[in-house]
């Protein structure tokens, strides 16, 4: 059991003792209730809880044990948040749609963005994700930080050789497509992606190198303001996006 899970798993079992305690409070199981629950707070690691040894006696009334139950609810509520603070129903492989999408981030040195990244991939069903160049030795705790735990749902690869490994994709039967602000080039929006796509994102100065471009099919986001740029992460999750559109349309 991990850690997330042994502190849901507590704050459940602390909810339910002290619902049983409530309901037997002035009867004659009062304080062999009392006793057990006490010992459980003792024993757990939180720290608000420690301090009810002294709190919680007998000689209440049940009106004045309801301040502790809000807490425990609180408590119970925080447990089963996920690391992003927002509530998640439990993760059910059955509910998984799965697509054959690779991406790659080749030469970004952003973490926060690296892991806004895996994040949009875990939502659109992606399964592999690719760090190459310079972004294969960014310190994957760093990552996790934005990528709010989808990292545990996708596999992360690094390759050094990314033009080798870009034609094994190929022989494979992949699509290469590279996601860059060439004024050229097709929009994003009208193109019809084959299910087994690769999808290439590069540093949002330098771009992809030449060498990358020539073997894939470059796209562009359309862009109708001043600035022909977008942010990678955000980049990512329109394209990734698009592509969904065309794969659920097969």
């Amino acid at each position: 059991m991990n850690e997330s899970d042994h502190e849901k798993s507590l704050a459940t079992k602390l909810l339910n003792e002290f619902q049983k305690l409530k309901k037997n409070w002035n009867t004659k199981d009062q304080n062999h209730l009392l006793s057990g629950f006490i010992r459980l707070c003792e024993f757990s690691d939180i720290a608000e809880l420690k301090s009810w040894k002294t709190r919680i006696h007998k000689d209440l009334s049940a009106e004045q044990l309801k301040p502790f139950e809000i807490a425990l609810q609180r408590i119970h509520a925080d447990s089963i948040k996920g690391r992003d603070g927002y509530q998640h129903d439990a993760h059910d492989d059955s509910s998984c749609q799965p697509c054959p999408l690779i991406v790659v981030a080749h030469n970004i040195r952003s973490a926060h963005n690296l892991g806004s990244m895996i994040r949009s991939c875990e939502h659109t069903g992606v399964k592999r994700f690719i760090l190459s160049g310079y972004t294969a030795d960014i310190d994957l705790d760093k990552i996790k930080k934005t990528s709010m735990g989808t990292e545990d749902y996708i596999d992360i690869e690094c390759k050094s050789d990314l033009m080798e490994s870009l034609e094994n994709f190929q022989e494979d039967g992949y699509e290469i497509t590279s996601i860059e602000t060439v004024k050229t080039a097709p929009s994003l929006y009208d193109y019809a992606f084959q299910a087994k796509t690769l999808m290439l994102f590069g540093n949002e100065r330098m771009g992809l190198d030449q060498a990358v471009l020539d073997i894939s099919k470059t796209l562009r986001i359309p862009s109708y303001g001043q600035k022909n740029s977008l942010n990678v992460a955000v980049a990512c999750g329109i394209g990734l996006n698009f592509y969904r559109k065309c794969f659920d349309a097969t």
